[in-house]
């Protein structure tokens, strides 16, 4: 073994952000020498098993630890375990990094407030954290990771090469405080590196050119590995004399030889530019101004902010897929004309399952319903389709990919945001899974020994796409719906709680957001209807009979279920419109509730109801009679209308007149996806500041004649009014079974639609904290080990 081979054997190496890029390249030059690799990540969890599953086949000791340096708590526990294992550390190095590569007028606080808690904050907390555990192994080194852009501009670099110049100058303050413990700290810092981050820049090729043609030594960009070189001699004792030094591996890039003048021969001019083409999207976003919107104009970036802009969230993108409508335009238009969609399937044959006999078993009454038969795919994933980049034909999956596809056209995204994506989904909604559950059922059934004729003419039938059953699963679809338009880290949510799924799904991005926790969330929904839906409600005699949905009427017998899809983009306000984002929305308040138990899982129950809206606007801090629209759940049924209508009645049924509506009518229930089609609808209708006339209605119920909220007429005045702070707002309700209750309250953008005495009154309103409510538990559960645990939960013996 050589004596490279074994120089750090037996010593502990922690590197952060040691997954990816020139982490990659440090982890694996410590583990060819011997040392044992702690590879901390936190954004690379496809990356970092890989790199210890490939060190560790080379023989190299190695192992990963998720936290995220710029959280106190998570570097708390990270060194806690490292402890825990190991009892010490040898070296550490300090390299993960955040920072948006963007010009300074387009730069927010958060941006800022990003690269700071991370570069700088991450890189004091591990060097503290680390500190006693490197003593107590008799000392060690640290070695922080920096780069050119600390002494130099590089344009679009402001955030990381500020807070890189302000580690080099913690470097020095940490070695002398460190030295008495025989602890050395130093930076390494490199230049362009031949790498990611390289093409991360605008006009990358063309840095790129420029720094090879100002660096005399090579006139090439600088290896991830020779970078890494340089941090594992600085640990090593053959530096055992240098501490709080900067050292820098540029290739002479910081000589300005070809700005003095001293080049020997001319710098080649820059090449001409590429042909552009649409770059994959996560760089396209992040970079350059986005394109505008097709019927809007992108908002300048620099826009007056408000106090509490950063707890506020925008819906800056929207896509949805109905019958016959691909956009939210066309669901509009759908919506306005006024006839519904509803047809026999197309991907079954319907009379196998009908029966006029609403009693018949294992039969339908309603052989007409909602399907997706005229889907046109978004370019992107037309192309994606053609080229087989992307593999996965399952119909609820496109859809979905497809909604991101149009939700993202022109929304700017960082190349360091952290993404969720949180989808409503069941495993009831994919009729390729049904297909395939059919398919299986069969083989089992014939056995064995099945002529293999038999079998093919099966698989024909029930195997149209090919694939495994297992991309069919929910968290398949929405992994397979995100992949190569969203980061490999996205954190993927499938939801059920039936139809108020996708509110519920948006109602987690909210969260994460305005806890910091994501930059940019994608929410919604979908949903396929199947033979076994159909079925299904029949029998719970919930589908109408005459092939008609009519909400809020007297003459209403049901609803009847569609495909659909739905997705929104969703950003706190604040980071929106400094992105120079259209905001299509504001969310001012969501509201959920769980109704208990009830008469049956699909009866409505108005308390429930009512809590969900009170929740929402206590939320909003907004006077429910400043809301001018409310899209209903309303599902066709007189029990159902009447029960939501009681609710509204209750929590806002004081002020002026307000529209109602629901879009069931025309496109049916779309199942998982319905509360977010019918935000879709409303972004719309507020962009165009009308609500569309609610059709099939002939014979209204008594509790809407009986109160402020009418369903607007194709001949009625149909305008969305303002609230009494001059901003117009439209609220979406979704139920679903069992009582799983969502209101959610939107409100156009209000900074051009308010006068500064209004938007002085809105943030007075906003500055009152809603009153506290009170949280119950109702019941609680544990698996422990022994037989006793079970016993003492019930309160019918002693802690075991």
């Amino acid at each position: 073994m050589s004596a490279a081979a074994t120089e750090f054997a037996d010593r502990v190496v922690v590197v952060t952000g040691g997954a990816r890029g020139v982490g990659r390249a440090i982890s694996s030059a410590f583990a060819r020498r011997g040392a044992h690799v702690v590879v901390n990540y936190f954004h690379a969890t496809a990356e970092a098993p890989r790199l210890v599953e490939e060190l560790t086949a080379a023989g190299a000791s190695v192992e990963a630890l998720r936290a995220s340096v710029a959280r106190p708590d998570q570097v708390e526990r990270l060194f806690d375990e490292v402890e825990r294992r190991h009892g010490g550390v040898d070296v550490l190095v300090n390299n993960a990094a955040s920072g948006a590569l963007l010009p300074l007028d387009q730069l927010h606080d958060t941006h800022w407030q990003r690269a700071v808690d991370t570069n700088l904050r991450g890189t004091l907390r591990c060097s503290n954290r680390a500190a006693p555990l490197i003593a107590r192994r008799g000392g060690g080194s640290i070695v922080n990771l920096s780069s050119i852009g600390a002494s130099q501009v590089i344009g679009n670099y402001a955030t990381v090469g500020t807070t890189k110049a302000a580690v080099e100058a913690l470097t020095r303050y940490l070695a002398v405080e460190f030295a008495p413990h025989g602890i050395r700290v130093n930076t390494a810092s490199g230049g362009l590196l031949d790498g990611t981050v390289a093409g991360l820049f605008p006009d990358a090729r063309r840095l790129a050119d420029r720094v090879r043609a100002a660096t005399p030594l090579g006139r090439r960009l600088g290896r991830e590995e020779e970078l890494a070189e340089l941090v594992v001699f600085l640990a090593s004792p053959a530096a055992s004399w240098i501490t709080g030094q900067t050292v820098v591996a540029d290739g002479g890039l910081s000589l300005g030889a070809a700005v003095l003048g001293a080049e020997p021969l001319a710098a080649p001019p820059p090449p001409a530019e590429p042909p552009r083409h649409d770059p994959p999207a996560r760089v396209d976003a992040a970079l350059g101004t986005p394109p505008a919107r097709p019927g809007g104009i992108a908002r300048p970036t620099t826009t007056r902010a408000r106090a509490d802009d950063d707890a506020r969230i925008a819906v800056v993108g929207s896509g949805v897929v109905t019958p016959g409508a691909n956009d939210p335009e066309r669901l509009w238009t759908v919506l306005s004309d006024g006839r519904n969609v509803f047809r026999r399937p197309v991907l079954f044959d319907v009379e196998s399952f009908y029966s006029h006999d609403p009693a018949a078993e294992d039969r339908t009454y309603s052989p007409r319903s909602g399907f997706i038969t005229d889907f046109r795919p978004h370019p992107r994933l037309a192309a994606e389709l053609a080229d087989g980049s992307h593999q996965s034909r399952e119909a609820t999956t496109l859809w979905l990919r497809h909604c991101l596809h149009t939700a993202l056209d022109g929304v700017r995204r960082g190349v360091a945001d952290r993404c969720l994506a949180a989808f409503g989904y069941t495993a009831d909604g994919s009729q390729d899974l049904e297909a395939h559950l059919v398919l299986a059922g069969y083989l089992h059934r014939l056995g064995p020994r099945t002529p293999d004729p038999v079998v093919q003419a099966l698989r024909r039938r029930y195997d149209r796409l090919g694939q495994p059953a297992h991309e069919f699963l929910p968290h398949r679809v929405g992994r397979n719906a995100v992949t190569g338009i969203l980061p490999d880290d996205t954190e993927v949510l499938m939801v059920d709680t039936a139809c108020s799924s996708s509110l519920y799904a948006l109602d987690l991005g909210v969260k994460a957001l305005r806890a910091g926790e994501v930059d940019l969330a994608v929410c919604g929904g979908a949903f396929a209807y199947t033979a076994r839906d159909l079925v299904l409600f029949s029998k719970l005699q919930g589908l109408s009979r005459s092939g008609t949905v009519r909400c809020f009427d007297r003459a209403a017998d049901g609803v009847l279920f569609s495909d659909g899809a739905g997705v929104v983009v969703l950003k706190r306000l604040a980071r929106a419109r400094a992105d120079g984002d259209r905001v299509l929305g504001v969310v001012e308040g969501l509201g959920l509730a769980g109704d208990g138990r009830g008469r049956a899982i699909y009866a409505p129950n108005a308390a429930g109801q009512a809590l969900a809206l009170r929740r929402a606007y206590r939320a909003a801090r907004v006077d429910p009679a400043d809301v001018g629209w409310v899209i209903a759940h309303a599902t066709g049924t007189r029990a159902g209308d009447s029960t939501e209508l009681a609710a509204l009645r209750e929590v806002a049924g004081d002020g002026g007149s307000a529209l109602l509506s629901s879009n069931k009518a025309v496109v049916g229930h779309t199942g998982w996806a319905a509360g977010v089609v019918s935000v879709c609808q409303a972004l719309t209708g507020l962009a165009r500041g009308e609500a569309p006339a609610q059709p099939y209605l002939v014979d209204p119920i008594d509790a809407v004649r009986d109160s402020r909220f009418h369903p607007p007429a194709a001949s009625s005045d149909r305008a969305l009014a303002a609230g009494r702070d001059g901003v117009r707002r439209v609220a979406v309700s979704s139920f679903g079974f069992g009582g799983t209750d969502s209101h959610l309250i939107l409100a156009e953008d209000a900074e051009d639609a308010e006068d500064a005495e209004d938007a002085q009154d809105a943030e007075d309103r906003r500055a009152v904290p809603p009153p506290p409510e009170d949280i119950v538990v109702l019941g609680w559960a544990s698996d422990l080990p022994g037989d006793h645990g079970d016993a003492w939960l019930r309160g019918t013996g002693s802690p075991p």
